[in-house]
């Protein structure tokens, strides 16, 4: 007999900026369903759309959306944003030669939020490819698998390459940048938080603890973390 019911699972989401928890909050997907899907009717010329098409649907109820909380306009490899966005970090063509090749560059996007999840399930880290069809030859957002458990960065990969263009790249307002997908076929409840500076750096204070620039942190930070919670649980023994 099971005596205690195993917890829910809470994706907790900070941010200190007023104006993107505001405007911008992370979300479930199927609020950010493409106005041409829902403009398409079931059926076409005596066919099944691609309303019908499973697939998709479960691809926005099941995942959660990291939308753009600026308008950015990219050309030439110059960028201008609506507010001001840290790219620093971005990863240089020598760190991966044989993807980036001569013409692909990568931008790097600190998002102003941090992901806390209270247990150990993976996501898949994709790009909204549905929502984006005017930049599907323009810019990807490079897929990863991330757990917030034992991380809590949300930088956005974004890379592009390096081609004449008579037009650049515009990325508006609340675009679905990345759609997240929960490894599980559990529930996962979203809290977005407003917070001030002082409780956001709690949230990673655990690096605090030891030196973050070492090698295998992620490791040494996951057996960390699993220590502090068996420390803190008043049933270990």
């Amino acid at each position: 007999m099971k005596i205690f019911k195993k917890k829910e699972i809470v994706l907790d989401c900070f941010t200190t900026d007023a104006v993107v928890y505001d405007n911008a909050k992370i979300n479930d997907a199927n609020k950010f369903m493409p106005e041409w899907w829902k403009n398409t009717p079931r059926e076409v010329q005596g066919d099944k759309s691609i309303r019908n098409c499973l697939g998709i649907v479960e691809f926005y109820r099941t995942g959660i959306v990291i939308p753009s909380w600026f308008e950015m306009y990219y050309k030439d490899g110059q960028f201008t944003t609506s507010t001001n966005i840290d790219t620093g970090g971005s990863h240089p063509n020598h760190q991966y030669q044989g993807f980036a090749g001569d013409d692909g560059t990568s931008m790097k996007l600190h998002t102003p939020w941090v992901f806390k999840c209270n247990r150990d399930i993976n996501f898949t880290w994709t790009q909204p490819t549905w929502n984006n069809r005017d930049a599907i030859d323009r810019y990807t957002i490079l897929p990863a698998v991330v757990n917030y458990k034992y991380q809590f960065n949300t930088s956005i990969n974004l890379f592009m390459v390096k081609k004449e263009q008579e037009e650049g790249t515009l990325i508006k307002p609340l675009t679905p940048l990345v759609i997240l997908h929960p490894m599980t076929e559990e529930k996962v409840v979203i809290k977005n938080h407003l917070v001030d500076e002082k409780e956001y750096q709690r949230v990673t204070g655990i690096d605090k603890l030891h030196f973050t620039g070492s090698l295998n942190l992620y490791n040494r930070r996951k057996k960390l973390i699993n220590k502090v919670d068996e420390l803190n649980c008043p049933y270990h023994k």
